[in-house]
C-alpha cells in the first residue's frame, strides 16, 4: 500500500446522520424513562402520588442513583 493510498479520507456514505440521530434519541428516550424506576426508592419520591409528577421529582433530585443526561450536562459545566 503506497503512502498516498492510506492517506486518502474514507468517502462518507449519503445519509448516515439520521440513523445516528434516530438511536441517539431512542438511548436519551430509554435513559429519561429509566430514571423513575432507579430512583424510585429515594424519599423525595414517597410523597409524590401522579406519574408526571414522580417524573418531575426524578429528573430534579440533587443526588439521584440515576442522574438524567440534562443532569449530568449541568454538573460537567459547573466543573
Amino acid at each position: 500500500m503506497s503512502a498516498a493510498a492510506s492517506s486518502r479520507a474514507v468517502p462518507r456514505k449519503a445519509g448516515s446522520t439520521v440513523p445516528v440521530l434516530v438511536i441517539t434519541a431512542m438511548i436519551m428516550a430509554a435513559w429519561y424513562a429509566a430514571c423513575l424506576p432507579m430512583n424510585n426508592d429515594l424519599p423525595q419520591l414517597a410523597r409524590v402520588t401522579g406519574l408526571a409528577e414522580r417524573y418531575q421529582v426524578s429528573w430534579a433530585i440533587e443526588r439521584p442513583v440515576l442522574p438524567a443526561p440534562h443532569q449530568i450536562v449541568t454538573e460537567l459545566s459547573r466543573s
